[in-house]
């Protein structure tokens, strides 16, 4: 054999077939980008043209190169050579070229791979891969764009820097649809592509035109009166720009405005014209179809369903199965509510010029039954708490409700079938007292037939695992009660347990018939295990900044582990918790032959690096205030995150530098290093906190754990209050030096408006001499927050906070220094007071605050008409000069009435609060405005 042999796999539409014969093949599409999907096709129509000039499988392989096709000398990445399944000294075999091809073009990096077979200076092959990398996009400009809507129009047209540069056409598409709907209707957008080596600079010109603005607007066939309200709704009018997109993103609040007035059918749509350059007039189209008016006769306590039923089914039209579906839900809901002989009629009544339809629901619900006593018989020995549990709801008196009594029976039925007895059956008797039948006894009828035990367990098929082991993957036992549900649970574990071993193809059947006799049941598993697999290579493409070595520590597997499904589904979600890739793909790679591993592909695609936020508020201790966050990620290419944060408000600012580690390999402990300065204008005096701190936190329990050490100099200036109630506090500079503990457990459903779940806190500080402190002291403080909804939109929320610090030496004052003292008072506090004012104060009415904080907040929170609410509220306790039982508190009362607005920076809190008994010359009312709940 003379001269080279050139085999290839080519990736991209329109390329011209080699002339060289190719000796790779087609590879899995489903794990390749799209664009690689054309070449596949043209690989296999020449693979058997090829065969017979292929080398001879068998021949030593005397070396193994890669090299770029554009006669580069810069080096191939390691990350490639890695993935070439042949080596030096291995007899040639083209199916282990087929599967390094494959597994070059698993990174969706190169558009090309040739592989060279020349003969070796010594005899034998020298294999040669070429590759063609994909142009990466180093940059993307976009020129010509009005100004502020450059970095829209780059968003829109999807072209990011670090991915793959493929084919212009939709980004130039999406560009320019983006200015079209932003009122520039003859905007036009050209892509333009320059190669640097071998990446790519992306430039989108755009030729925005005229900016187009409303000449008239119309309102077509919708009654005269909603016309203008129409047009204030859609946000046109003449001489305002015109944004189709806008436009269409507001269509929906006129359907909802139609809906209300009864037009349940209405349907919409606008055209425009344009009868000059850049003037449009847009017309709105309405259908409004017949005025729908609901009446219900009979039970009015069925309106306000029977409305919103019949506004959902209107979505699908009025159709004679929609009529039937109201009435249907209708007698559901009066049979829940114990009318078990409910009737409902559905009427509709057109008008003759067809523009009104009365749709009359005429209920007779019939009589209301209630619950005489509710029991069970033939219970078997044992079970008899369990019938009670079962039936426990049941009480006498209760309205009968179907659906609780079909509860009851269900329970009382899983009850048997725990207990074993498997053919077990229940049966509801519902018997009305002859003196009064709208009183009904319930009987639980049992029978349970004979209990059934687990005799003996098997195994059948199990190949490189041993009964003892399968064993104890089921949670099944010789002589407990025979559940079939467990029994079927227990199939679904060992067949997990199966996949996660290495057997990702095993099935498992099970078999477990009862013997009439002895009535126990032999359990066997037949176990098909299939091949048993192993982790192969371990690739990773995608990485840019991330170091390949420190997410390789990272991973829950290694080359040799036995194939795990569930070790494949946690790798993506240890990936994705990083918080620094985009996306994450995790799959198996299809082996060209056939061996025992399987190449696991792990593609991903990093997020952004760098990060700005801006936010603003208002608080009754700050005021005003605005913030803005700088973070950096993925550090080193280690998951490291530095973040600058600033706070600035009318009475004080807060500027903190955090460094933050990556996880350990576990997972947990991430490492918090913090400088921070933090200054605020108090009532009785300003102080300047500067510090560092050291933090780490772990779940402990289901909870996180926050250890921290923290080292401050505290500075007061501008004091108001005598000197006399400082003590040691009062000096130029305050160090201290603390640890502190924080257990947090949060399962809110909406940190920023929850209507479910609890947040609670406890936190623990111990500032000490032994660690450099100048005041030694202890201090606790444990909160929690409950939110429970009721009924439609309403919502309980409650509260109690509770914390007392002690000072530790006989020569230390008995107060803490004042900074660290608590304070109560304000719109999140006590209601009925100023800010900071429910405590001690000194003579002239300032502040003191104290060592010890007890409170007890109640807030109901209601809707009252679209984003506006209101809440009834009591708060209860105060604060304390030194920790006292809390029998021996002289507590504080105050309710009062709030209102809130929801806004995308959170609930506007207006409340009004009044203090409660006898508080001598005080003010008893008390105004509080700020953004965010009480708690």
């Amino acid at each position: 054999m003379s001269g080279s042999i050139a085999v290839s796999e080519e990736a991209g539409a329109g390329r011209r077939p080699r002339p060289v014969p190719a000796l790779v093949g087609v590879f899995l599409t489903l794990l390749l980008p799209v664009v690689l999907r054309p070449a596949a096709a043209n690989v296999m129509a020449r693979q058997e043209e090829s065969a017979a000039s292929l080398p001879a499988a068998g021949q030593p392989v005397r070396s193994v190169t890669a090299k770029w096709a554009d006669g580069s000398a810069d080096p191939v990445p390691e990350a490639v050579l890695r993935l070439l399944s042949v080596r030096p000294g291995d007899g040639y075999r083209p199916l282990a070229v087929r599967q390094s091809v494959k597994q070059i073009f698993s990174l969706g990096r190169f558009r090309d791979v040739r592989v060279e077979a020349v003969p070796g200076p010594e005899g034998g092959l020298a294999l040669v891969f070429r590759l063609e990398p994909l142009p990466r996009i180093v940059s993307v400009a976009v020129r010509g764009a009005p100004r502020g809507l450059a970095a829209s129009v780059a968003e829109a047209a999807g072209f990011v820097v670090g991915e793959i540069f493929g084919d212009p056409a939709p980004g130039r598409a999406a560009a320019a649809g983006r200015l079209r709907d932003l009122g520039y209707l003859d905007a036009e957008a050209e892509v333009r592509a320059t190669a640097r080596g071998r990446d790519t600079a992306v430039e989108i010109v755009v030729e925005p035109g005229v900016r187009a603005r409303v000449g008239s607007f119309r309102v077509e066939t919708a009654p005269p009166d909603l016309a203008a309200e129409f047009e204030a709704e859609l946000g046109v009018s003449p001489g305002g720009v015109w944004s189709e997109a806008d436009f269409r993103e507001r269509l929906p609040r006129v359907r909802q405005a139609l809906r209300e007035r009864g037009f349940l059918l209405a349907a919409l749509d606008f055209a425009f014209t344009r009868e000059e350059p850049g003037l449009v007039h847009p017309v709105l189209l309405v259908e409004t179809g017949p005025e729908v008016v609901l009446e219900v006769l009979g039970f009015p306590g069925l309106g306000e369903g029977a409305r919103l039923a019949l506004w959902e089914l209107a979505e699908r039209g009025l159709t004679d199965d929609a009529f039937e579906g109201l009435r249907q839900r209708q007698v559901a809901t009066l049979v829940a509510d114990g009318y078990r002989e409910a009737e409902v009629v559905v009427e509709r009544f057109a008008s003759g010029d067809r523009n009104h339809l009365t749709v009359r629901l005429t209920a007779t619900p019939g009589s209301r039954y209630l619950i005489g006593e509710a029991t069970a018989a033939g219970v078997p020995p044992g079970l008899e708490s369990a019938a009670g549990a079962a039936l426990g709801g049941l009480r006498p008196g209760r309205v009968f409700r179907e659906e609780e009594w079909a509860a009851a029976i269900g329970a009382l039925r899983r009850q048997l079938l725990q207990a074993g007895y498997f053919r077990g059956e229940v049966t509801p008797v519902v018997t009305p007292r002859p003196d009064d039948p709208t009183v009904l006894d319930l009987t639980a009828a049992v029978r349970p037939g004979a209990a059934a035990t687990i005799g003996t367990i098997r195994f059948e098929g199990a190949t490189r695992l041993t009964d003892a082991e399968l064993a104890a993957a089921t949670p099944l036992s010789p002589g407990s009660p025979f559940v079939a549900e467990e029994v079927v649970g227990a199939r679904e574990s060992l067949e997990a347990h199966f996949h996660n071993r290495g057997f990702l193809a095993a099935v498992v059947e099970v078999r477990a018939p009862v013997d009439a006799g002895t009535h126990r049941a032999e359990v066997v598993f037949r176990i098909r295990p299939g091949d048993y697999l192993t982790v192969g290579e371990v690739i990773i493409a995608g990485l840019e900044a991330t170091r390949e070595s420190f997410l390789r520590g990272r991973l829950p597997f290694r080359q040799g582990d036995p194939l795990s499904n569930e070790a494949l589904l946690e790798v993506r979600q240890r990936l994705v918790s990083m918080g620094i890739f985009r996306t994450v793909e995790v799959a198996l790679l299809e082996p060209e032959e056939a061996v025992g591993e399987r190449n696991v592909l792990i593609r991903l695609q990093e997020a952004t690096r760098t990060s700005v936020g801006f936010g603003a508020g208002y608080s009754e201790r700050e005021q005003v205030r605005g913030e803005v966050e700088w973070s950096r990620r993925n550090l080193f290419g280690r998951n490291h995150t530095l973040s600058l944060f600033a706070r600035l408000s009318v009475r004080g600012n807060r500027m903190i530098a955090t460094y933050r580690g990556a996880e350990s390999e576990a997972g947990s402990v991430p490492l918090f290093l913090s400088a921070y300065r933090e200054a605020q204008d108090r009532e009785g005096f300003d102080f300047v906190r500067t510090g560092v701190g050291v933090q780490l936190s772990r779940r402990v329990f289901g909870r996180n754990l926050f250890l921290r050490y923290d080292f401050t100099t505290n500075e007061l200036s501008n004091l108001k209050i005598h000197p006399n109630q400082l003590d040691r506090n009062f000096a130029e500079s305050l160090w201290l030096s603390a640890l502190s503990a924080s257990f947090v457990e949060d399962t809110r459903d909406d940190p920023v408006n929850p209507r479910s779940g609890r947040f609670g806190i406890v936190d623990f500080k111990w500032s000490a001499a032994q660690l450099g402190s100048r005041a030694p002291f202890v201090k606790a403080l444990g909160q929690q927050f409950l939110y429970f909804p009721v009924g439609g939109r309403v919502v309980v929320a409650a509260a109690w906070r509770l914390g007392a610090g002690w000072t530790l030496g006989a020569d230390q004052p008995e107060q803490l220094p004042i900074i660290e003292r608590f304070f109560a008072g304000g719109a999140t506090t006590l209601r009925g007071f100023r800010l900071d004012r429910a405590g001690p104060l000194d003579r002239s009415g300032y502040p003191l605050g104290g060592n010890m904080l007890a409170l007890g907040n109640l807030e109901v929170r209601f809707p009252i008409f679209g984003g506006f609410g209101g809440a009834v509220f009591s708060d209860h306790g105060g604060v304390y000069a030194v920790a006292t039982p809390l029998g021996e508190l002289d507590l504080n009362h105050n309710a009062g009435i709030g209102l809130r607005w929801a806004t995308p920076l959170g609930p506007v809190r207006f409340d009004y609060g009044i203090r409660l008994g006898d508080i001598g010359g005080a003010g008893r009312r008390q105004w509080h405005f700020t953004i965010g709940h009480a708690f």
